[in-house]
């Protein structure tokens, strides 16, 4: 079996305001947010496709799902 990636979140840059549906600076999200993150992996994700770019966040310990994103930028090739 292969082992996990392991990385960590770097930096908050935003969350969407879901009543205004703006975008607001914050330094952490909540249960259930919308934002903007960046993240910090020890090896390439893997991901459903470059035309998505999906993703799940899986807590080792628990495997429990963390969180789910769509990647828009900074994969390296």
């Amino acid at each position: 079996m292969e082992s996990p990636h392991r990385g960590q979140i770097t930096r908050v840059l935003e969350r969407t305001n879901l009543q205004s549906f703006t975008n607001e600076a914050v330094s952490s999200l909540g249960m259930n947010d919308i934002g903007v993150v960046e993240l910090s992996l020890t090896r390439p994700p893997h991901f459903d496709n470059r035309a998505t770019g999906s993703f799940i966040l899986i807590d080792p310990d628990t495997n429990a799902t963390l969180a789910a994103g769509m990647i828009r930028r900074g994969i390296p090739q």
